[in-house]
């Protein structure tokens, strides 16, 4: 273990392919490569929030501010974890996980982004395998929740292949679009039923505290 002031930087989650661990600043410039390289496609964002459509000097800013907001506002009845998703250690993606009241609610949400060079070989469901092992096998949650807009097939489909179930429509902007966000839910019963790839948590027990002090100590 690195001696440090913040415990996450020790957190790791390690599925066959990836590993997921918070960024430190050194790897916000990485980010930004992924992001300038492109997400989606031209036209139709996928997003409540475009930030990879930003000029280039925006999109570092704003990828350190969200970066630095996480920490600075973290607090264990209200907390945001960002985790930079790497393959053979190059960063890919983005898969995030926050929570509010988390030791009452025992819910979570979840959101991602993955490079577009990226994409079409399972790394976005594997990671969303990750974050999912972390909350249920690691943290004790009982829900999972996600959305994605109406005609993000690739969002969905990773959804549905984990096992979401869709859980109502609502109106929603994305970027300067208006379009339809689709509710997903995991309830942990239908998380444990599913078939998932081997998974390791490790450095959680250093950090436990921060994600509520009622949590389970497995």
């Amino acid at each position: 273990m690195e001696e440090h002031g913040w415990p996450l930087w020790d957190l790791r989650i390690r599925t066959p392919r990836l590993v997921l661990r918070p960024p430190r600043e050194a790897d916000l410039s990485r980010l930004v490569q992924v992001i300038r390289g492109g997400i989606h496609e031209p036209g139709v964002t996928p997003f409540r929030f475009d930030f990879c459509c930003q000029p280039p000097e925006e999109i570092f800013l704003g990828t350190a501010r969200f970066y630095w907001r996480s920490m600075a506002e973290w607090k264990p009845e209200k907390w945001s974890l960002i985790l930079a998703v790497e393959e053979e250690g190059t960063i890919v993606g983005v898969q995030g996980v926050d929570a509010q009241d988390f030791s009452e609610l025992r819910t979570v949400a979840t959101g991602s982004w993955l490079g577009r060079s990226f994409q079409g070989r399972g790394i976005g469901k594997e990671m969303r395998h990750g974050v999912l092992h972390l909350a249920f096998a690691g943290l004790g949650a009982a829900v999972a929740l996600s959305g994605a807009r109406v005609g993000n097939a690739q969002s969905l489909g990773v959804s549905h292949a984990l096992g979401y179930r869709e859980n109502g429509l609502k109106p929603m902007m994305f970027g300067q679009q208006l379009g339809e966000e689709i509710g997903l839910r995991l309830d942990r019963a239908d998380w444990e039923r599913s078939e998932r790839p081997p998974i390791v948590i490790d450095g959680l027990d250093g950090c436990r505290s921060m994600f509520g002090e009622s949590l389970p100590s497995g």
